[in-house]
């Protein structure tokens, strides 16, 4: 009984959270969090920790961004779980990348690149190349970023993912005007 009510109200935060209302997505992402936490629950303290972590960087708190996040991989990778690991090394990227330290976002998105690599995550992985080529268009390097854009854009091709494929060349696009 209790999981699912921890499940809905992760639910409920990420409803909220979709739909901009940060603070409601806080407090049931926080209630949920309480629950796992009771439970011992580690994916779902992961994942909630993650998802308040990703809050707090909508809403700029990144300090509080940072904690959270951090917190979420200490437990993933304290419990082998691979695949919160990377969906949470894409989040921390965004932090680094918020923090204009485009070094360490590049380094931390290529490590969730590889996760999803290895978790067969092709779409994921795709994105994460984007990404890395946006940390790389962002810091001036023009040649990595095609790089990383083109490895992305030739995953989405192999897909036949549109979302992936209209990014790409939209970054490409980008690149190419400057």
């Amino acid at each position: 009984f209790k999981e699912g009510e921890a499940k809905s109200l992760t639910n409920l935060g990420a409803m909220e959270s979709i739909a901009g209302n940060y603070s409601a997505a806080l407090q049931y992402y926080f209630e949920g969090l309480k629950i796992w936490e009771q439970i011992n629950n580690k994916r779902g303290m992961m994942m909630n920790k993650n998802n308040i972590g990703e809050v707090y960087g909508y809403l700029r708190k990144n300090q509080l961004q940072y904690q959270y996040l951090t917190e979420a991989l200490h437990i993933a990778n304290e419990n082998k779980f691979g695949d919160g690991e990377a969906l949470i090394k894409n989040n921390l990227s965004i932090y680094y990348s918020s923090k204009n330290d485009f070094k360490n976002a590049f380094a931390t998105q290529i490590d969730a690149v590889l996760l999803f690599e290895q978790q067969n995550k092709r779409s994921e992985a795709a994105l994460g190349y984007s990404n890395a080529g946006a940390y790389k268009f962002l810091s001036g390097n023009l040649d990595s970023a095609l790089f990383y854009y083109f490895k992305a854009k030739a995953i989405g091709e192999k897909l036949n993912d549109p979302r992936v494929l209209s990014m790409c060349y939209g970054n490409i696009a980008e690149v190419y005007e400057n």
